[in-house]
């Protein structure tokens, strides 16, 4: 069903996590500490990571289920086993989570696979993305996708650092996007404003659900339907890094610039000065800017007042004697 109703809203793809609880905690007694609609939670690790596996078995109908509906799916491992598991499904790209990034052997088991790598970077320094790319670039795989992050739920915004991404975008050459953590829709979509190629966001059917970490600040379909409304309305907005004259804007440029006027009725032959210019619309004559040069001029044939003045009416003193 979320498959379904994040089609619906408009999302281009679907990622789920492809993980067994017990390869990435050790310790079975270990408490941890999420908030929820309702409040305060704290119960073992390892049952609430076991509660919310996703089945093995289910993923080839979850992938049929998503292709289906026209949606780009894939998913984070988190052991071989899932790696390989992907694969077989011939998932379009893999993605790369926070707590893995320092784990260099297996971001080149990953990278080995030859798919595109999409990498976030919670909780890292420059020098630990350096490093993790020269793991992942040493098998030869270059397909990175780079996704500030704060590892945080929910990321207090004065911690976010959104100008981070163009940070990343100029140390590492990758194209980046933005793994989000926030409540709400507001940075997702100032991330698009920014040029992130690609955002991730936590997606639920209902805040209320008290099963799992996530529920409360994820985005029910309301809001994504939103979010991905908003995003294309950025990206129609954000066009083309050159400054032209766009065509909305070409009737404009003639009737709402300037011109320079007569100021007065100007009879033939009357050297002109300062008070009998002035600036008004529309910009089809003389710009403004050529004010001062036109002091001295000759009219060469009478001015009415307010008359736009064109070059071929003025000339140099004694001309047309």
């Amino acid at each position: 069903e979320m498959i379904r109703v994040a089609g619906e809203c408009g999302a281009d793809a679907i990622k789920f996590q492809t993980f067994r609880a017990e390869t990435f905690i050790s310790d079975a007694e270990s408490i941890f500490v999420y908030q929820t609609a309702r409040g305060t939670v704290q119960e073992k690790s390892l049952e609430m990571f076991r509660r919310v596996e996703l089945e093995y078995a289910w993923h080839e109908r979850l992938f049929a289920a998503a292709r289906q509906a026209g949606l780009l799916i894939f998913s984070t491992p988190c052991d071989a086993e899932a790696i390989e598991l992907l694969d077989a499904l011939d998932v379009p790209m893999f993605k790369i989570s926070s707590d893995y990034l320092t784990h260099h052997d297996f971001l080149r088991l990953v990278a080995m696979k030859g798919r595109p790598l999409v990498v976030s970077t919670g909780m890292a320094t420059l020098g630990d993305i350096e490093e993790a790319l020269e793991a992942i670039y040493s098998t030869g795989n270059r397909q990175v996708i780079l996704l500030h992050c704060v590892s945080a739920y929910p990321t207090p915004l004065e911690q976010i650092n959104l100008r981070a991404m163009e940070t990343l975008r100029q140390a590492f050459g990758c194209p980046v996007g933005f793994s989000d953590h926030t409540q709400g829709v507001t940075v997702p979509v100032a991330v698009a404003a920014l040029g992130a190629v690609l955002i991730e966001k936590h997606f639920t059917l209902d805040k209320e659900d008290g099963a799992g970490p996530d529920h409360w600040f994820s985005v029910d379909p309301e809001e994504l339907r939103h979010l991905v409304q908003a995003v294309r309305t950025v990206e129609q907005a954000l066009g083309q890094p050159g400054k032209v004259v766009a065509p909305a804007e070409a009737e404009s440029r003639v009737q709402a610039r300037m011109s320079v006027v007569a100021a007065m009725a100007i009879p033939a032959g009357t050297t002109l000065n300062e008070a009998m210019l002035a600036v008004k619309r529309p910009g089809t004559g003389i710009p403004p800017k050529e004010l001062r040069n036109l002091v001295g001029q000759v009219a060469l044939q009478g001015l009415a007042r307010d008359q736009v003045l064109q070059w071929e009416h003025l000339g140099k003193p004694g001309q047309g004697d």
